[in-house]
């Protein structure tokens, strides 16, 4: 091993691994970062837990009887994790080390330099908007993502919120592209990313930090743990954030949206009074702001003899003014995690969740076609519509694994999940409820799976069978009860794989797989009309058909000596009824309208290529490129006829074709370490319509980081030096340049 960054092949518990190449800068001990502070009080909060929480844990530096310092766990429904390197899938592995060095603040930013993923965040940590999609899959649902093999993308809409979780608590990240070998056993079209929080440690710690940077942003964190008894340890935490942000709103969108105005609703012009509908909408846009809290708490600790428990809960609350007055979306949540594991003559291990979320959506009233000039005086200017969508989401999973003989470990899993999804949509001036949306949704999988070893071949084959049932639908308007096409859907699908690994030598693996994957619609997808920021019409659709997939992938994997590590990967990805957002050009709306179809037939193709470089022991060098080739194959006009077929043969939305990173890191004894990263992605469409097309970027991120002794550290991060308004949205521009400082003191 050097310096943490490459794992050669060596012998662990029994089963030869295969080199994991890691394509992340790292190396780095402890982030931190300070620049000055514009409120103090986020700060002494964070203190004040610290010094509470650090009397707690140092209170029994000195413990009577045998302290037991547990193991780290994760737990999933595949193999032990050790064994992901065994797997017929191209792998990443960020580390805590490098996560601490690397120049990004949330889990996503973490992504930004993998080879194969796309990363979607056009307002930064400013804004809540975010989705991490792989391999050319346009949507983040094909993209499971998980923390300690829990499933946190959401039920509504298949994203997951990365802002949930704090970087101080995550441990490592999982990345496991492609479907082949249904890592976790949760059907993974594009793949599976999975988040390993930092597990309650029977050492007494304790630790603050805060931060200061662009658009008055402030973050202060603070947190503290050790062992409470002799068989369980404890770990809590505390982070604020909080900015004024910055003006996201694109010029020419800006443009668009007043020529349109002048164009279309003239006669609620009147200069002669002294307004008109498009002054009212340059008025009403402001700043994109943020003010965001989040509270954890673990315990970790041995049951039994051989049982152990890891029990987490957190509560977040994040507030986003969304760029326009009376536009926000304030969100809460509370998620309580237990997984434990047994190993013995039979490995067992599981979880249980659940999670209690509500969102509150609200706008100003927005122009539409059957308005009178009296209506239309008042657009952007008063409160319009408030959307409350409370979500209750709750399942778990047992597996069972036993090795028999000396060349297969079979395991059986079986998986649940249960989810209830509301929206009550609410008149802003009067608070008179205008409508009631409700739809259940339950979700069940069975996996079998045996990996077999034998010499320099290792084979990953498995099958899952899974269902999902939708039910209780419900939809009310003030006017009248509309009952819904359909009472409840279901559907099931059996997803097979194969994959294998063949050690060529001692230097060079190669690797192969076929799998079929599926998703299901999410419960947002088949309802009723809804709003999304910024103020687009979503038209759900009850006939949607569950996604599909086969995937085909062949790799290569080099070490070159000590010095390097090479990868490259090939898929092809046939997929069926893909589920996209069709514009809908209806007239009865105003703003943006789109609809849900299934896509009968689209393709997505593509090659990675990466390379790690170890020049010397205190320098890193990292480069990978991705080439993906998407299409739409056939789509055929469905009831609605939107005149789908004119979509054939369009590349799929917010996927570049060529996509390229390039980094470095120094590191010196007495200066420091250093980070570099350079980004590149080109040319990409902002729809399926591939109507816009947006432009491509270079972007570099920086990072410098200097410990003084053991308990004190300061880092400084740039990011988009280059200051360039570069696009990943039509409607907004990214934050640009920000820099940001931090100092952190540790115990």
């Amino acid at each position: 091993m050097k310096d943490g960054r490459m794992l050669n092949k060596h012998h662990m518990g029994g089963r030869t691994t295969r080199p994991v190449s890691i394509f992340f800068l790292g190396g780095m001990k402890t982030t931190v970062i300070f620049r000055g502070l514009r409120r103090l009080a986020p700060a002494v909060l964070a203190l004040a837990l610290m010094v509470l929480c650090g009397r707690v844990a140092l209170a029994e530096d000195k413990p009577t009887g045998d302290v037991v310092q547990l193991e780290t766990i994760i737990v999933t429904d595949s193999v032990l994790p050790s064994d992901l390197k065994d797997k017929p899938n191209s792998i990443t592995i960020i580390t805590r080390d490098q996560i601490e060095a690397a120049a990004a603040t949330t889990v996503d930013e973490l992504l930004r330099t993998a080879a194969g993923l796309e990363v979607w965040k056009p307002q930064g940590i400013f804004g809540n908007a975010s989705k991490v999609r792989m391999r050319g899959f346009a949507a983040s649902r094909a993209t499971v993502f998980l923390k300690d093999g829990m499933p946190i993308d959401s039920l509504s809409c298949g994203e997951t919120l990365h802002n949930e979780i704090p970087l101080d608590t995550v441990e490592r990240v999982e990345v496991v592209r492609g479907a082949a070998g249904s890592v976790a056993g949760k059907g993974g079209m594009a793949g599976v990313i999975n988040i390993v929080t930092r597990k309650a440690s029977a050492s007494p710690n304790a630790h603050a930090s805060v931060s200061y940077g662009t658009h008055n942003s402030v973050t202060a964190d603070a947190g503290a743990g050790g062992n409470i008894t002799r068989r369980f340890n404890f770990q809590t935490g505390y982070t604020h954030f909080e900015s004024d942000g910055y003006f996201a709103w694109n010029d020419q969108w800006i443009a668009d949206r007043e020529e349109a105005m002048d164009q279309n609703l003239l006669s609620w012009n009147n200069p002669s009074e002294g307004w008109s509908v498009k002054d009212n909408y340059r008025s009403a846009l402001k700043n994109q702001t943020r003010e965001m809290d989040t509270f954890n708490a673990a315990l970790n600790g041995l049951l039994f003899e051989r049982f152990r428990l890891n029990t987490t809960y957190t509560w977040w609350q994040n507030d986003n003014d969304i760029g326009y007055d009376f536009g926000y979306v304030n969100q809460t949540r509370n998620r309580i995690n237990v997984d434990f594991n047994r190993k013995g003559y039979l490995d067992v291990s599981g979880n249980l969740f659940r999670l209690d979320q509500d969102v509150e959506f609200s706008q100003p009233v927005l122009p539409s076609p059957d308005m009178d000039a009296e209506t239309g005086k008042n657009t952007w200017k008063v409160q319009g519509n408030k959307s409350d969508i409370p979500l209750t989401d709750y399942g778990g999973m047992l597996s069972i694994a036993k090795d028999v003989g000396d060349h297969h470990r079979v395991q059986v899993s079986t998986d649940h999940r249960y989810g209830e999804l509301g929206n009550r949509l609410y008149d802003g001036l009067t608070n008179e409820t205008q409508s009631i949306t409700l739809a259940k949704q339950y979700r069940w999988g069975v996996t079998l799976q045996d990996s077999f070893e034998k010499g320099p071949l290792k084979a990953d084959a498995g099958v899952r069978y899974r269902g999902v049932k939708t039910d209780d639908f419900f939809y009310e308007t003030i006017y009248e009860y509309t009952p819904y096409e359909v009472d409840s859907l279901s559907d099931e699908q059996i997803d097979p794989w194969i994959g294998i690994n063949w050690d060529l030598n001692r230097t060079t693996v190669l690797r192969a797989s076929i799998s079929k994957s599926s998703t299901f619609a999410p419960l947002s997808y088949l309802l009723g009309d809804y709003e999304r920021p910024p103020g687009k019409t979503i038209i759900g659709n009850p006939y949607l058909a569950t996604e599909w997939a086969v995937n085909y992938e062949a790799g290569l994997e080099k070490r070159i000596g000590s010095m390097a590590l090479f990868q490259f990967t090939i898929y092809y990805n046939d997929i069926h009824d893909w589920m996209q957002e069709v514009s809908a050009a209806d007239p009865s709306y105003s703003s943006i309208s789109v609809r849900w179809e299934n896509i009968e037939r689209a393709v997505s193709k593509g090659l990675e290529a990466a390379i790690e470089f170890f020049p010397t022991d205190s320098l890193t060098v990292f480069a990978n490129y991705t080439l993906n080739i998407s299409e739409v194959v056939r789509f055929e006009d469905k009831l609605n006829n939107y005149d789908n077929k004119r979509l054939e043969g369009n590349q799929f939305p917010d996927q570049a074709k060529h996509k390229a990173n390039l980094g470095l890191e120094w590191a010196h004894h007495k200066l420091g370490r250093f980070n570099a990263t350079i980004r590149y992605s080109g040319p990409r469409y902002y729809d399926i319509e591939n109507s816009i097309e947006l432009d491509s970027y270079i972007t570099c991120d920086l990072k410098y980081v200097r410990d003084f002794g053991k308990h004190l550290s300061f880092s400084l991060e740039a990011k988009d030096i280059f200051d360039e308004a570069w696009q990943e949205t039509v409607m907004h521009n990214t934050p640009g340049r920000t820099i940001f400082a931090k100092l952190t003191v540790r115990l």
